[in-house]
């Protein structure tokens, strides 16, 4: 059986039909005051501006997903089996999502063998996003790349260890410098000071 991915702007589109449907239904057929104390056929009340304003919130709360979706990943080839991927800004669950897309699209024709994810300049991860970067970390492994998760501050550590997620095989650093020496380490590289 084939899977049906729905996409931002299909779920979209479906909502607002369906929401047009509803509003229809409820709207008076005829410019006549009803019988019944200002309740339309049927006793159903016609949709207030209220109404009007609740549902074009909600499709501009959708609409705000989508672009969201949209983002350009930033993806730095580091060495030639190494990819940096600095994460800044809020993450959400559709971004992370994306990202984790992103990445695995990335590891066969790129034939990487070490992801980095930077996450220091992300403002705030709550335990979705926490629980999403460890999916993108253990899907990576499947694929036969390591990933290793840089920058990790005091309230990202205190989200994964609250999730109850075993991070044994996981690989974190708190600094990207440190990152970057593993993942040369992995690929066969050093790191050497040129003297001047």
């Amino acid at each position: 059986m084939a899977s049906v991915r729905f996409t931002p702007l299909y779920v979209l589109y479906k909502l607002f039909s369906w929401n047009q449907v509803k509003l229809k239904r409820e709207c008076y057929l005829s410019d006549e005051k009803p019988a019944g104390g200002g309740k339309g056929a049927g006793g159903k009340r016609s949709p207030s501006p209220a109404d009007y304003d609740a549902q074009r919130k909600e499709i501009d709360g959708l609409y705000d997903q989508i672009e969201s979706s949209r983002f350009d990943l930033p993806m730095l080839k580091i060495t030639e089996h190494t990819l940096m991927v600095p994460l800044v800004g809020a993450v959400d669950s559709v971004k992370s999502q994306k990202i984790m897309e992103d990445v695995l699209d990335s590891i066969k024709p790129m034939q990487l063998k070490v992801v980095v994810l930077d996450v220091a300049g992300i403002k705030v991860v709550d335990s979705a996003v926490a629980a999403h970067l460890i999916k993108v970390a253990k899907a990576t492994r499947l694929m036969g790349c390591k990933t290793i998760i840089s920058g990790i501050s005091s309230i990202i550590s205190q989200n994964i260890v609250n999730l109850g997620v075993d991070v044994r095989d996981l690989e974190t650093t708190s600094t990207l410098q440190d990152a970057i020496n593993i993942a040369y380490k992995e690929n066969g590289l050093k790191l050497v000071k040129v003297d001047d």
